[in-house]
């Protein structure tokens, strides 16, 4: 069963499609660019994980599915792309990455790095 459907996100996008028209530099322009194409990128990742996981657990009556859960305690903000539970209280928290630069995958188990910006993100065990 589905209990709730990703976010809208098209307001994001098009808030930044917005400041195009603004007088800006033309650093400022390619920085807000390269950022709608991550976010649309993002987006098109997480809307993918979705249909695949819907199509899966839409009629399930074992399985719960909530996308794009926001939660907040104390100042502090998390957000799960997908939680899937079952009866059972087992839990699957699922982050969709769809990367638009790049992504390298290491021969190291659990190592990898990405490319999103002119810095690299990394995660190793």
């Amino acid at each position: 069963m589905i209990i709730k459907k990703g976010d809208n996100r098209e307001a994001d996008v098009s808030e930044l499609r917005r400041l195009l028209d603004c007088q800006i530099s033309a650093k400022q322009r390619f920085l807000i660019e390269r950022v709608i194409k991550c976010v649309s990128s993002g987006i098109r990742g997480e809307e993918s994980s979705a249909y695949y996981i819907d199509f899966r657990y839409h009629d399930s009556q074992h399985w719960a599915v909530i996308h794009d859960l926001l939660l907040e305690l104390n100042g502090f903000v998390a957000q799960i792309d997908h939680l899937l539970m079952n009866r059972f209280l087992d839990s699957y928290v699922l982050e969709s990455k769809n990367y638009y630069y790049g992504i390298k995958i290491s021969p190291e188990v659990g190592s990898w790095s990405g490319t999103a910006n002119p810095t690299s993100v990394s995660n190793s065990p």
